[in-house]
Formats: structure tokens, C-alpha cells, sequence
């Protein structure tokens, strides 16, 4: 069945964090105007790497949560072992960013450098003229980005582009993404919206036409597709020297205009659920949380509305303390959004270095391990307002960060139904919180270092997955469509049936 129309789609913010470090097709020499050929010499790309290991060894909290050390230092030893001959900015970040996806830290990430960046968005692109999503590490056709390209039916799958397998895109696509824990939940999110199209180009290079072999009811064609020309914002606004600090997801860059608090968050009672609302929210990074929040509770207990869904598919995370004050709404006891926080080095200190100098002097910073207690995880009260109804949770891979966090709190805390797929975001936990941004001294490769761990209210075994629904729900094609096409929303009607509605 072809699409009714094209897929409206929707970026959120921290789309564009990802934009940031994937989307780059040339790179750029030191000292010199931009050339997307410079190479840099084996000697600067030694003292990057090396630079690039230390900070990491010195300040993350994570290193080693999820890779041993002896595995670690394997893939560390590997990496420099290949440093033989000049390089590109990118090939240089191609070569050390799978050794970060490794880590199962989702929030640490390397970037190209800033003038990359602004050399990129100096002229248009051509990519891959459609969506995709992933089911059992394989790839089919979500949706377009032409209709001129409409070639395909939706659901049909992709085996191979430019007679290069799916099997083998993916499995290099995934290692430059970097996510949580063991699972692909989070990699394949993002690739599920444009990264796949961006890192493939960025990979593989862009072409004019594309070459596609796909299985449509069992016959297996090839197609040959224009590119889709795009061109994306303007570039980042950024602090002195490159360096930010953040207190939500890899929120280093400042990309495209402000969103106002409203592209946030929606309210809605859906007329075929009777006494129900729906509280969707794409990114925790509206200003207005408090009084939003207020009102909302204070809507719900007028209407005396009995059933609340809260949606946080493809929210990645923002603002710990907006999912707090949100939280102390759905419980009648006191509650709280995660358990206490950990790191290797003071923070405050380490930021105000990376502030003042470039590199940093390591040897300024003192590597201990400790625990704290902050804002984000005191106990806090009930709202007099708080909701008393049955409370739904709508997850996917998509689900990230502090939006993770909050599904986990909620699961932990409050007597709820989670509905949908595997969360992006870790069960016990993530980095996050404080994220500096550390510019490698040669290349300008922007490394983004969460310096915090926070332990998240699960209290079992870290096993490296997120947090698992009390009913999974993973749309097929047909319901991809129904969705993106006409709104019917597969669950949705999952709560429909469950809140006793024919």
C-alpha cells in the first residue's frame, strides 16, 4: 500500500545534537583555510588519540561499567595500533568513535570540529530519498522524503544499497552511534529518523542516484533513486573555545531556532477514550513546566478524569527537574527521580578548566572515586493535585535519558502500565547531568564527557538493558502506516481496549 502522504517529520532537539557529529561529509587541517583533504600528520593524530584516552580514563564515570578494563585497553590498543599513516578529521573520527559506542555510554560522543560543521551547512546535500525502521536487525522502508522516489510499498524491505548488504550498514551504522548499556534500543531510534540516511553519506558518501535491491512480497528488485537534495540549519552557537556545559542529553550545541514551550508538551482528551487524557511531551525543555504541570492537574482533577497516558516515545530526555516536579503529580507518597549520583573527578573544577585552557593539564585534576546526593535525587512530597486514576506509560527506544529515568521512577514508585518497547535509556541508570565539551588539541574533534553516573530507583542487577514494558507493543509496517498516514495510533488503542472501551 502506498503512503497517503508524505511523513511530516518532527526533530526534536536533541535531533540535532546528533546532526552535529553525523552529519559531516569533510573535515578540516589544522592552521590552515578549510580543505575537506587536509591530513594530519601521524604524530598529531598520536597526540590526539593519546589525549583522547586520558580524559577519558581521568574523568569518565562509566568507563568501565559496561566494557571491562582489560577489554578496554584492548580496543584502546587497537585504535592506536592503526594510527600508521595521515588522516583525515574524519577518518580520524571514524577510527575513534566505535571505541566509544563500545563504552555503553549513550551520552559520550565525539563530534567533528566546529569548522566542519560550518563548512557543511555552507551547501546542500544529496542523501538517501527515504525513511526506515529496523525489525530483527533488519531494514524496511518507512516512509519518503520525494514523492517522485515512491518506488517501494511501505514495509518493504531494504537488502542492500549500492550493492552494499543491510546486514553490513547496519552493523557499521550502529557502531558510530553511541547507546546505553548492551542493547541497540536507542542506536536504532535514531537511525529510525534521519541519521540513517546522514550517516550513511557521511560513511559511505553522497551519490546522485542510489541503487536500491529490495524484497517486495517475496519478488526481489532493484531500483535506481534520485537523491534527495537537502540542506540543514545554520551553524551552532557555541561557548569560548567550543566548550558547554549540560544538564540533559549532549545538549552542546544550540542548533536551529528555539523551540517555544509549546512544541514540548500536549494535552489532549481523544473522543474515542472516554476519560482519558493524554499527556504527550517530546522533550523535557519547556520553561513553563511548573505552571504547565499545574494546570494540567488541576484540569484533570476538575474533569475527574480517570485514566492518564503519558507519552514519552522518542523523548530524549532535558531538565532533571522538570521529570521531578512532574513525578511528585502521579504519586500520593513522596517519590523520587533517581537514588544518588557518582563521578572520578569534581566537576566544578574540571569544567572550570576546560573553560580556561586547551588542553586540558590532567595532571591539575584529581581522580577519586565518590558518591553524592543532589538536587535530582532528594525526596520530595506529593502535589495536593496528584493524579488518582489508572496511569498508562508509552515507551520505545526513543525513550532516553532523563525521560528514561522518569519512566523508570514512575514503574518503581507509582502503580502504572508501561506499554510499548524497550526504552533507549538504561533500567539502572545513565551519565548525564554534567557534560562538558573537551576539544582534542590537533584535530578539534569535540568530545562530549558526561561526568556523572546516576543511579536510577531500580534496585536490582545493572544487566545492561532498559527498562521492559509490562506490555510490548512493536508496530508492523501496516500500523506504521496507520500511524503516520491517517493517526491511528496502535497504542493507543492498546489503552483503548484495556480501559474496557469496544
Amino acid at each position: 500500500m502506498k503512503p497517503a502522504r508524505l511523513y511530516q517529520f518532527r526533530i526534536l532537539l536533541v535531533y540535532a545534537v546528533f546532526a552535529f557529529f553525523t552529519s559531516f561529509t569533510f573535515c578540516k587541517a589544522q592552521g590552515n583555510a578549510y580543505n575537506p583533504d587536509d591530513k594530519y600528520t601521524v604524530e598529531q593524530l598520536k597526540t590526539d588519540f593519546t589525549y583522547f584516552r586520558a580524559v577519558l580514563e581521568k574523568a569518565h564515570p562509566s568507563l568501565y561499567r559496561y566494557l571491562p578494563k582489560d577489554s578496554a585497553d584492548v580496543y584502546f590498543n587497537k585504535v592506536l595500533a592503526q594510527i600508521t599513516q595521515p588522516m583525515t578529521e574524519l577518518a580520524f573520527w571514524e577510527l575513534l568513535q566505535p571505541t566509544l559506542s563500545r563504552l555503553g555510554s549513550g551520552h559520550t560522543s565525539l563530534s567533528l570540529s566546529t569548522a566542519a560543521f560550518n563548512y557543511h551547512n555552507s551547501y546542500a546535500h544529496h542523501y538517501l530519498p527515504f525513511y526506515i525502521f529496523i525489525r530483527n536487525n533488519r531494514i524496511f522502508i518507512r516512509t519518503y522524503t520525494t514523492l517522485s522516489n515512491v518506488s517501494f510499498d511501505i514495509g518493504d524491505e531494504v537488502l542492500a544499497i549500492d550493492n552494499k548488504s543491510s546486514a553490513q550498514i547496519l552493523q557499521k551504522l550502529r557502531s558510530l552511534i553511541a547507546g546505553d548499556g548492551y542493547t541497540n534500543c536507542f542506536k536504532d531510534s535514531q537511525l529510525e529518523g534521519e541519521y540513517f540516511t546522514r550517516i550513511f553519506s557521511l560513511v559511505y558518501g553522497e551519490q546522485q542516484q542510489y541503487t536500491i535491491t529490495f524484497n517486495a512480497a517475496g519478488v526481489i528488485k532493484d531500483k535506481t533513486l534520485n537523491s534527495a537534495s537537502v540542506r540543514y540549519w545554520a551553524a551552532p552557537k557555541t561557548a569560548e573555545r567550543g566548550f558547554s556545559v549540560s544538564n540533559g542529553f549532549n545538549a552542546f550545541t544550540n542548533t536551529g531556532p528555539v523551540k517555544p514551550d509549546s512544541f514540548y508538551h500536549k494535552l489532549t482528551f481523544p473522543v474515542n477514550l472516554p476519560s482519558t487524557a493524554v499527556l504527550k511531551i517530546i522533550g523535557f525543555k519547556y520553561q513553563d513546566y511548573e505552571s504547565f504541570h499545574r494546570k494540567v492537574f488541576k484540569q484533570l482533577k476538575k474533569n475527574q478524569t480517570q485514566n492518564l497516558v503519558i507519552d514519552l516515545r522518542d523523548n530524549n530526555g532535558g531538565t532533571d527537574e522538570i521529570c521531578r516536579d512532574l513525578l511528585s503529580y502521579l504519586s500520593g507518597n513522596k517519590t523520587q527521580l533517581v537514588s544518588f549520583c557518582e563521578g572520578f573527578v569534581n566537576f566544578d573544577r574540571f569544567v572550570s578548566l576546560v573553560s580556561q585552557y586547551s588542553p586540558i593539564n590532567l595532571s591539575e585534576i584529581e581522580h577519586s572515586f565518590y558518591q553524592i546526593k543532589t538536587s535530582v535525587s532528594a525526596m520530595q512530597s506529593p502535589d495536593a493535585n496528584h493524579f488518582k486514576g489508572k496511569l498508562f506509560i508509552l515507551t520505545n527506544g526513543g525513550t532516553y535519558s532523563a525521560a528514561a529515568l522518569l519512566a523508570v521512577a514512575i514503574k518503581n514508585q507509582v502503580d502504572c502500565t508501561v506499554i510499548g518497547q524497550e526504552t533507549g535509556g538504561g533500567l539502572a541508570g545513565t551519565d548525564g547531568m554534567r557534560i562538558p565539551i573537551v576539544e582534542l588539541p590537533e584535530t578539534r574533534l569535540r568530545l562530549s564527557l558526561p561526568l556523572l553516573w546516576g543511579y536510577s530507583m531500580y534496585k536490582e542487577k545493572n544487566e545492561g538493558h532498559g527498562l521492559m514494558p509490562d506490555i510490548e507493543l512493536i508496530p508492523n509496517a501496516q500500523q506504521i502506516l496507520d500511524l503516520e498516514a491517517r493517526g491511528i495510533d496502535p497504542l493507543l488503542l492498546k489503552v483503548r481496549a484495556l480501559i474496557g472501551v469496544k
